[in-house]
């Protein structure tokens, strides 16, 4: 390290600097800048702002969800009037009593899950629920981390209600995957989406995965951030899973970011691929994929959805099959469960009839 602070790490052209964060920890911070001097400056300016109590935003991101509340609330009295903030105030007080400590970067799309699931069961409204998500979203946007898990979560229906997941028939599905491997800059999206309906990964658990979660050989990979234990789990990979994993593997060594601590799906930013940081979103990708496939509307966190069904209607157990996903809410294995029994109605079609068709026929005619 150089006596100015600034050090260079492999595969990337940005100079670095370390920073003691809020929670006693040193981390290396990149300036973005490639340029020496431009990157002197953009260290002295981090520095002057903590002093002055100015947290740069990767600062506020690791910060605990109730510190990140009482800053956000205090920066929303410039706006919002007394009543507005009271309000605010009132629908943070759930979120704060179940995140509380959970630094904002660590919560997860199954988070939010959970504190809309709860305030179902308590028999909220959607309207109140939605207002509950609305200011939660707004904390963390105010920490620079809704953008993680924006396409994992959703407001609740007020109208009337609807089906919480799509399910592809099986032509649909592969036209999916045909559609997706036909067209090069679709490559990621296609080894992501081929990965999540084949394990019932979140895009959340995808983009915080380094390549130390995955060993190929044993066909085994690792969740490693989720909300509770029991969605921190080892997941076996089938042959489709490990082929999405072998493309981005590839794609990694022909980069050069191949190494365990490197994220699989690797941040962009202006051209430039680091592997130190998780990629965002895929969701532009995703759009024109799903639309070039007649299938517009279709959330990558359908394809949980889809691998579960799939599951069931094969005949796995529900206990295996939440021990494969993590959490599920009684309400999505309800939904589950009905589109299992259709499965089985079509399955008990095709029994070998025991009692003749006319005595059957007879027999309705009469009860009528």
């Amino acid at each position: 390290m150089r006596d100015d602070g600034l050090h260079r790490i492999p595969n990337s052209p940005y100079w670095y600097f370390k920073l003691k964060g809020s929670d006693g920890r040193w981390r290396g911070v990149s300036t973005k800048e490639r340029r020496f001097q431009e990157a002197k400056k953009k260290r002295r300016k981090v520095l002057t702002d903590q002093e002055e109590g100015r947290l740069p935003n990767e600062e506020i991101s690791r910060l605990p969800f109730e510190q990140a509340v009482a800053l956000y609330l205090v920066k929303a009295k410039v706006r919002l009037s007394g009543e507005s903030l009271r309000k605010e105030g009132f629908f943070l007080v759930r979120p704060k009593k179940l995140f509380g400590r959970i630094a904002c970067d660590r919560i997860t799309a199954a988070h939010i899950e959970q504190l809309q699931a709860q305030m179902k069961a308590e028999g909220r409204k959607n309207t109140y629920n939605n207002l509950v998500f609305g200011a939660t979203k707004r904390v963390l946007q105010f920490a620079k981390v809704w953008r993680r898990i924006r396409d994992d979560v959703a407001r609740l229906s007020e109208r009337d209600v609807k089906p919480v997941a799509r399910v592809l028939q099986p032509e649909e599905k592969t036209r999916l995957f045909e559609v997706a491997q036909r067209n090069p800059d679709w490559a990621t999206t296609y080894a992501a989406a081929l990965i999540a309906a084949s394990t019932t990964a979140r895009a959340c658990d995808l983009r915080c995965q380094r390549w130390s979660d995955v060993d190929l050989t044993e066909k085994i990979m690792t969740v490693p951030d989720s909300k509770s234990d029991a969605g921190k789990r080892r997941v076996p990979l089938n042959p489709d899973a490990v082929h999405g994993y072998r493309l981005l593997l590839d794609r990694a060594r022909s980069l050069g970011i191949a190494r365990p601590e490197f994220f699989i799906f690797p941040a962009c930013e202006h051209g430039h691929i680091d592997g130190t940081k998780p990629q965002k979103t895929w969701r532009t990708s995703w759009r024109s994929l799903t639309r070039a496939a007649g299938l517009k509307g279709l959330r990558f966190h359908d394809l949980r959805h889809q691998c579960i069904t799939e599951l069931l209607e094969q005949g796995a157990p529900e206990g295996t099959i939440l021990s494969i996903a993590g959490h599920v809410s009684r309400k999505m294995m309800e939904h589950y469960s009905h589109i299992r029994m259709k499965a089985k109605q079509e399955a008990v079609k095709g029994l070998a009839p025991i009692i003749a068709v006319e005595t059957v026929q007879a027999s309705s005619g009469s009860a009528a």
